[in-house]
């Protein structure tokens, strides 16, 4: 499914996208639409969750939601929609997480360096590295 989602996404942008496969993550595969290819001439990044049918996208150079056009918005949403998938906001996923699993306990509040970790949320929990 990921490479037909990937041809779809390259086809619809006019633009070879590139995809790469995730080892030790929450998301196991991701889609990178270039800069070139979008309106707002922002890289795109579209993930795809190990955990049910979930796919997140954001902006390629920062991870943060970005602003879709509504004919990007629709490009994607039905390819994905069309395989099973259903877009998150990332709003939602940046709430705490405060789900069953021992994920918060294995992020501690300071990093080896003495560096502060991002607090642990719901868009770590189905789409970062673990």
């Amino acid at each position: 499914m990921r490479s037909v989602l990937l041809d779809r996404l390259s086809r619809e942008f006019g633009q070879p996208c590139r995809g790469v496969s995730r080892q030790d993550a929450s998301a196991y595969f991701g889609i990178h639409v270039p800069a070139a290819a979008t309106d707002a001439g922002v890289a795109l990044s579209v993930d795809l969750s190990n955990f049910g049918d979930l796919a997140l996208v954001t902006a390629a150079d920062g991870g943060t939601e970005c602003a879709l056009t509504e004919a990007e918005r629709r490009i994607i949403e039905s390819a994905l929609s069309d395989l099973g998938y259903v877009r998150v906001p990332q709003r939602l996923l940046l709430r705490p997480y405060d789900g069953v699993s021992g994920l918060a306990g294995w992020y501690p509040e300071v990093d080896w360096d003495g560096s502060p970790n991002d607090p642990v949320t719901w868009e770590t929990r189905f789409f970062s590295y673990l």
